[in-house]
């Protein structure tokens, strides 16, 4: 008689679903000034930058 595996393996609708965005990384070298703000953002980070590149890209 053989064994049923249990453990592990793929199950169906399990995991994070996709959000849709299509994001990439980046690293950077931040001035100790320019560092605490962005700890005192929290954890929106990375629409804080987005929103200050977009800023600087339509003020030409």
């Amino acid at each position: 008689m053989m064994k049923s595996n249990n453990h592990g393996g793929k199950r169906e609708g399990a995991g994070r679903k996709a959000s849709g965005k299509v994001r990439g990384t980046h690293t950077l070298t931040l001035s100790p000034e320019c560092a605490e703000k962005l700890k005192s953002i929290g954890r929106d980070k990375s629409e804080y930058i987005d929103r200050l590149i977009l800023a600087d890209i339509k003020r030409g």
